[in-house]
């Protein structure tokens, strides 16, 4: 064995780890999306894209962006493959002309969760783009029309209707 190899054993059997660890699926396979958000705007404007909002039930209830279709990645992680769950995806995420399926932009929060949903719905055959700015920084740009922040309940309201 020639003196560099005995040198750099342990770079070399790190190097082979990594490999083999991408090969095996260690990567994600999805990428944030290259659109911009001028093009994200654009294309859901037109109807040419859907937005799927992949946070839990609880972040969609404090807010959401108006249109957006919520599918929790965690509902989507646990049912991906029930036929039931399937079949609603099916007919929430087809939203093109004759039940086609259009670009899904998903996003999250802040970025990370998107990219999981979108390995997962590519993996349904779905064309999934997903979004690197969350839900904070979509708002900003003003990319759909939010739904508003519930506001608390009067704690003034009259309760004598009640009695």
């Amino acid at each position: 064995m020639s003196r560099w190899v005995k040198g750099n054993v342990f770079t070399i059997m790190m190097a082979w780890v990594a490999t083999l660890a991408w090969f095996a699926g260690g990567a994600s396979a999805a990428e944030h999306t290259k659109d911009s958000l001028d093009t994200v705007r654009q294309n859901l404007d037109k109807k040419a894209a859907i937005l799927v909002d992949v946070r839990e039930k609880s972040e969609w209830n404090r807010g959401h962006i108006e249109g957006a279709i919520h599918v929790p990645l965690s509902e989507l992680k646990k049912k991906g493959e029930e036929k039931d769950f399937l079949a609603e995806l099916q007919k929430k995420l087809s939203k093109g002309k004759n039940g086609e399926k259009l670009p899904i932009y998903c996003h999250c929060a802040a970025g990370r969760r998107a990219l999981e949903a979108g390995d997962l719905l590519k993996k349904l055959g779905y064309e999934a783009k997903p979004l690197s700015p969350g839900f904070k920084d979509l708002i900003e740009y003003k990319v759909g029309d939010v739904n508003p922040f519930p506001k608390a309940k009067d704690d003034g309201e009259k309760k004598s209707d009640a009695k």
